[in-house]
């Protein structure tokens, strides 16, 4: 009862400080506390905006996208590979660490081009606007070259990360919720693609098929809505 009513307090106290400093009280919510990253809602929020703000500029984009409103994206990913293995050998507290740490090298590689989100445990993601694109990219593959596996000392212990990179070019968009289901089937597909094969640890994909990704996620999604006979599963199959 007592931890429950500190959390309220801890609450009321965050929304009063950000009303003061002038900012939504909703902007707390977004942050990821582990990181100061945004979290997935903030990444949605995030999304929503870039789509808004694309709908002032008429010089860019044609008259039917400025109707609806769309922005042209781009995600640069990055997930520990194996984090649970690290976690169960290393014990919360170093892979808490580790994460910070990782994520420290992803924020100094991309801040300047976009927004930061930390989208799952080991999971951060780059959310970068089409005229960033070429630049931010450059900057993730020297992020990509010094960190794809590197030893990082923690509490006197080295400990060896490897990571995951996928990278998703967009192209127009204009639902947000598209955007998270795009990242959320990308970040598999390479997840799959590195357990086939274990020297395979970037993956581009297009916008294409990134389509073809979510059309089978969400294939996935309905068949799991249907009880399957007790003798079938079904199975994640990594695109070519």
């Amino acid at each position: 009862m007592a931890q429950c009513v500190f959390t309220v307090l801890w609450v009321v106290a965050v929304f009063e400080h950000h009303l003061e400093e002038g900012r939504s009280p909703y902007h707390a919510i977004a942050l990821d506390g582990l990181t100061g990253a945004l979290n997935r809602m903030g990444l949605q929020q995030a999304v929503c905006q870039f789509i808004e703000q694309s709908s002032t500029h008429s010089g860019r984009m044609g008259q039917e996208a400025l109707d609806r409103g769309q922005a042209e994206l781009n995600l640069f990913c990055v997930d520990i590979k194996a984090f649970r293995k690290l976690r169960s050998a290393y014990g919360q507290s170093v892979a808490d660490v580790v994460l910070r740490q990782v994520f420290a090298d992803f924020k100094q590689a991309l801040n300047d081009f976009g927004e930061l989100a930390r989208v799952h445990v080991d999971q951060f993601v780059a959310l970068v606007p089409a005229e960033s694109y070429a630049q931010a990219r450059q900057a993730f593959d020297a992020f990509w070259a010094s960190g794809q596996s590197a030893l990082h000392e923690v509490a006197k212990r080295r400990v060896q990360v490897q990571l995951l990179a996928t990278e998703v070019v967009l192209g127009p968009v204009h639902d947000a919720s598209v955007v998270m289901d795009t990242l959320d089937a990308s970040l598999r597909e390479t997840q799959a693609r590195a357990r086939r094969n274990t020297s395979r640890h970037r993956v581009l994909v297009q916008p294409e098929q990134a389509k073809k990704l979510v059309e089978r996620s969400q294939i996935i999604r309905n068949l799991r809505q249907h009880q399957l006979p007790s003798n079938l599963c079904i199975a994640w199959q990594p695109m070519v």
